[in-house]
């Protein structure tokens, strides 16, 4: 469920707080002068920390709520308990009644959504078996500076696996905490939450319970239950290669789809354990539990404060059911025409679509082109290929024109050719060529070297203009040397007339 948040209170004002026997704010202060060395103060008050803000921009302050609201509703002590919805619906009634904060106007910053798992095997060796998801590896994951658990880290969201009974001191407990954190506002909008009222809509929070399934049951998992002495060679060595976490980060998606498939046929042939299977139906159910609505007492925020060590009083849940909507329906009372507005909006704003399959680009940013690098690549190629055929065409026209003019010229060329020592070039002019067919074959590129522009040829075209010109220096040669031979024999017998 919800547990750890940064929540901006907009629509606070500062002087609720400061105000509130509750809290006392508390900033950097030099001891010696007694100057305030900062302007930002901080109040803490049940595992939850109160934050005012001077703007940097206006004369005004920002106000954020951070910290876990599971362990603000187990008076300050731990979060390592099922922490359901219905305890959630108190804590955002209580916020509001104690602390004046909105519902309906405070943004919700960041966020963590997951569940307790209590297993069967110790947490570390669960968590030491993960090695990677996708083209992603496992790293460590510190909490208050101790490594607990490993994470998926990545831009905008991270998903954590570690033992919350050792965050929370808890002996003799094998308590695994699996969970989906949210960053940024941004993202957190695009998965439905924008303000703190987000949170008692069901639908949104099932919408969340994918994303964490989906990385589990997909997780690379070493399993202490593979049965290695039935595996013969081949297949010892590709289990090997597959829980290596390096290789997962080489593989394309193509290679990663299929060395996946392979890895699940050894895994379900050669494994007698089911520890991730066994997991992720905990974790479903977990899920589904935490956020249906039951009858059994809670406790109960409504009435008066006591300190942390007192036993809370406890109600019937009956009450918080008329919390829960008179909090939807607020908020659905205040933002009904701001949501108009704002539909009329987009209405007007045409969605921006994929350029390649007209796919309307969702969950995308607004400078994106394509809804998938499939589609990027595909366009990308049609570049490509339309840069070659226009260099093609071009090169044709160019070599018609030369090829044409040969006998009443004599090009300066640069020739490019490879051979088994090396590539290598010669500058040459058009007489001076007179190349075998082998060696016209091993021109890769003629560059015709021109006062004003340069002109390139490649390819066979380049092949063909070095074999056009030998030709005709061939065969210009041979007509040369006949007519030297006719002059030298007429030369002969006029001498011979003469005697």
């Amino acid at each position: 469920m919800i547990d750890g948040v940064k929540i901006k209170c907009i629509g606070t004002e500062t002087s609720d707080w400061e105000n509130s026997p509750l809290l006392k704010f508390c900033t950097k202060v030099d001891t010696t002068t007694g100057e305030i060395l900062a302007k930002n103060r901080v109040a803490f008050y049940r595992g939850l920390s109160f934050h005012i803000t001077p703007s940097t921009i206006a004369d005004k302050n920002h106000l954020f709520i951070r910290g876990s609201l599971a362990t603000y509703y187990n008076q300050g002590k731990h979060n390592a308990y099922d922490f359901t919805r219905e305890m959630l619906t108190e804590v955002i009634a209580e916020l509001q009644e104690q602390f004046k904060i909105k519902p309906q106007t405070a943004v919700i910053q960041s966020f963590e959504y997951g569940a307790n798992i209590a297993t069967e095997k110790p947490v570390k060796a669960i968590v030491n078996s993960l090695r990677a998801y996708q083209s992603d590896r496992f790293t460590m994951l510190k909490i208050e500076g101790k490594p607990n658990g490993l994470q998926l880290d990545r831009s905008k969201t991270a998903v954590k696996f570690y033992d919350k009974a050792k965050q929370a001191n808890l002996k003799d407990f094998n308590l695994m905490r699996i969970e989906y954190v949210v960053k940024y506002h941004q993202t957190a909008v695009q998965h439905g939450f924008n303000v703190l009222a987000d949170f008692l809509d069901l639908e949104k929070l099932n919408n969340l319970k994918p994303y964490l399934l989906e990385v589990w049951r997909n997780t690379i998992f070493h399993d202490d239950g593979m049965r290695w002495r039935e595996m013969n060679t081949k297949q010892k060595e590709k289990m090997l290669y597959y829980l290596d976490a390096n290789n997962w980060e080489r593989f394309n998606k193509g290679q990663r789809q299929k060395a996946r498939v392979k890895f699940r046929a050894l895994y379900n042939t050669f494994c007698s354990s089911k520890t991730q299977i066994q997991i992720g139906n905990l974790l479903s159910e977990k899920l589904n539990e935490l956020e249906a609505k039951k009858g059994y007492h809670f406790q109960n925020f409504l009435g008066e404060f006591g300190s942390q060590n007192e036993i809370p009083k406890k109600i019937p849940f009956s009450t918080l059911d008329e919390v829960e909507k008179g909090i939807q329906k607020e908020f659905k009372n205040t933002t009904k025409n701001e949501g108009q507005e704002l539909e009329n909006n987009l209405q007007k704003v045409p969605p921006k679509k994929c350029l390649k399959c007209g796919a309307i680009l969702k969950h995308k940013n607004s400078n994106s082109k394509y809804c998938s690098k499939k589609c990027n690549n595909s366009i990308q190629a049609e570049k490509r290929k339309m840069k070659r055929e226009n260099i093609k065409t071009l090169e044709n026209e160019i070599l018609r024109t030369v090829t044409q003019n040969l006998s009443f010229s004599n090009l300066d060329l640069l020739i490019e050719y490879n051979t088994e020592t090396g590539a290598y070039s010669d500058q040459l002019e058009q007489a001076e060529i007179n190349a075998p067919k082998e060696w016209s074959l091993k021109v890769t590129r003629v560059t015709i070297l021109q006062k004003s522009k340069n002109l390139v040829l490649t390819s066979w075209r380049a092949k063909k203009l070095i074999k056009t010109i030998s030709q005709n220096n061939l065969k210009n040669g041979i007509q040369q040397k006949k007519l030297l031979q006719k002059n030298y024999r007429n030369t002969g017998n006029s001498q011979k007339g003469k005697i």
